[in-house]
């Protein structure tokens, strides 16, 4: 079961690794071809090293994307093009069904044994809970990302003691997450 939110939280994440890319590379270079940075007191070795701390974040987001495309080519191909549909592209059930021309009932099936195959792959790629929280487990979106899909599913599933449980994760999470938010928001950049 976590294993499939961690899963349902890289796919929800896939669209906006993009846009994490290019903020990145706007970042990047605002702060090599302005002046901003020094008029704000930081000296060219700090800007440097701000510089490199990016790339490496984007080399990381990069490496995201592609572990995830990767995986999505790896499942069976009605499978990877309904969790696109679903996670990345928004789409209700009800529109994937009019798209593909199936129920609603067969397109939440499809979703259910797509996750499961994403679950799975991931698994067998050495791409498992503890190296994602290992490597990405800094990263504010993703963990943003997981506490609403937990959320998410404590909801729907309604099991009071198992919810209460997982308040007690989340809340962990929420306040790790928003020291590494905080954190984050220290660096910023002036416009």
């Amino acid at each position: 079961m976590k294993s499939e939110i961690w899963s349902k939280t890289l796919l929800k994440s896939y669209e906006l690794l993009q846009y994490i890319e290019e903020n990145i590379d706007k970042r990047v270079e605002i702060l090599a071809f302005s002046q901003t940075s020094i008029r704000y007191g930081n000296t060219t070795k700090q800007t440097c090293e701000k510089i490199i701390s990016l790339i490496e974040r984007k080399k990381q987001i990069l490496h995201l994307h592609a572990q995830i495309d990767n995986m999505l080519d790896l499942i069976e191909k009605k499978y990877a093009t309904i969790l696109k549909a679903k996670y990345v592209h928004n789409l209700s059930y009800e529109d994937i069904a009019k798209k593909i021309n199936v129920c609603e009932r067969t397109v939440r099936r499809y979703i259910q044994y797509g996750i499961k195959q994403f679950t799975e792959v991931r698994n067998q790629n050495n791409f498992t809970d503890k190296d994602i929280i290992n490597n990405y487990g800094k990263e504010p979106f993703l963990l943003n990302m997981y506490i609403k899909t937990m959320q998410n599913y404590l909801r729907v599933v309604g099991d009071k003691e198992y919810y209460k449980f997982y308040r007690k994760v989340i809340k962990h999470h929420q306040n790790n997450y928003q020291k590494i938010y905080n954190h984050n928001l220290v660096e910023k950049i002036p416009a």
